[in-house]
């Protein structure tokens, strides 16, 4: 899937990983989410392209603030 592939889809739901995915991905950390699209597609931050553990979304607002 390349990035333009994701352009139109709709978000349903942002939520965090279960501890069961967690265990499926190896990943001992905590605090990582995951975005599900309209048609099944899942995306998860990951602290490198290797998934070694979970990452961080950085989310700048329209007016100007910074969550994270």
């Amino acid at each position: 899937m390349e990035p333009q592939d994701l352009i139109g889809k709709k978000i349903l739901k942002f939520e965090p990983l279960t501890p069961l995915e967690y265990d499926d991905m190896g990943w001992y950390g905590g605090g990582a989410w995951k975005i599900v699209l309209e048609d099944g597609t899942v995306i998860i931050a990951s602290s490198d392209e290797e998934g070694n553990d979970g990452g961080s979304f950085f989310v700048f607002t329209p007016d100007g603030s910074f969550r994270f």
